[in-house]
């Protein structure tokens, strides 16, 4: 396996998938997080801003695969300020990826991960238009990719899962491929299939749901 790039390390997933990392893996992170505890002690961590193409570009020279877990919510959103770039799907679950996959292609990376939502192709509002519109940028980049759309992602600190799934439940009895997609994921399970496909390129090509994830994750 090459090396690794990711953006997206300290949020909730990519904090599950850190301990899955080798020493030589990048861990992109904007400077405002590079420099508090535990980054700012990490060896592995490149302190750049994730939308400066430019700055990306050098970033990701010698990485082989980029691994984008960016993503944000509404109840996040923030305008830009003292120096920081807006919080918004735009700026963060658009530019980010666009940026990291334009980037990666001048730097000479041969594969791009991008964790994405169940559900983005055909839902409406803005958060899956912001999803479709960043695996887009994905898919057009020139690289090799591969996109994960996982259902609910849950785990410590996020205790809705048995009351969605209870829901999802029913679908099953029509299409059991269907309802596995929107069954809940466990965290831990989502982070070791996240790792399983940055490590290899049969995986390329693909777009991975619910069950796909499920799988990889628990094998």
């Amino acid at each position: 396996m090459g090396t690794i790039a990711i953006a997206g390390i300290s949020g909730y997933t990519g904090l599950r998938v850190l301990p899955h990392l080798g020493h030589d893996a990048k861990l992109l992170l904007r400077p405002s997080t590079a420099k508090r505890p535990p980054w700012k002690d990490d060896a592995r961590v490149v302190s750049v801003d994730l939308l400066d193409e430019h700055a990306l570009e050098r970033a990701l020279a010698g990485v082989e695969t980029v691994v984008c877990l960016v993503g944000t919510t509404r109840a996040q959103f923030k305008p830009a300020q003292d120096g920081e770039h807006a919080v918004d799907y735009e700026t963060v679950d658009v530019g980010i990826p666009r940026a990291l996959a334009r980037a990666g292609k001048r730097a000479g990376c041969k594969r791009f991960v991008l964790l994405s939502s169940y559900g983005v192709e055909r839902s409406p509002g803005a958060y899956p238009a912001a999803k479709r519109a960043a695996e887009a940028a994905v898919r057009d980049s020139g690289l090799s990719w591969a996109v994960l759309r996982p259902s609910f992602i849950v785990g410590p600190g996020r205790g809705a899962a048995k009351a969605f799934d209870t829901v999802v439940a029913p679908l099953r009895m029509f299409s059991r491929a269907a309802g596995d997609d929107m069954r809940s994921i466990d965290v831990e399970v989502l982070a070791r299939a996240i790792v399983r496909v940055a490590a290899s390129p049969e995986f390329d090509g693909k777009v991975l749901t619910g069950r796909d994830l499920h799988r990889l994750g628990r094998s």
